[in-house]
């Protein structure tokens, strides 16, 4: 069985984020974990599509891109979200 990189994204970002649900109650975190990882989940869906499509592209370097675009995202939108609450 494959773990997909959404699933420990979502497990990563839940378990750093406990702090932020204790300081800001429960609905500003959870609507932020909720969008982010569907964004992370419905990125990874097309990116799996582009891959089947294409098979020449390297499987390893399109998902380190994958990653470090879907981390440097949701640091950026938790760095807005703690300056506009």
């Amino acid at each position: 069985m494959r773990i997909w990189y959404s699933y420990v994204f979502l497990a990563l970002t839940v378990v750093l984020s406990i702090r932020f649900f204790v300081d800001h109650g429960f609905w500003i975190p959870f609507l932020f974990l909720l969008f982010v990882n569907a964004l992370c989940l419905i990125r990874e869906r097309a990116l799996l599509r582009k891959l089947r499509a294409n098979q020449e592209k390297d499987r390893q370097l399109e998902y380190a891109k994958l990653a470090i675009t879907q981390v440097g995202l949701t640091v950026v939108l938790f760095i807005v979200i703690v300056i506009v609450i």
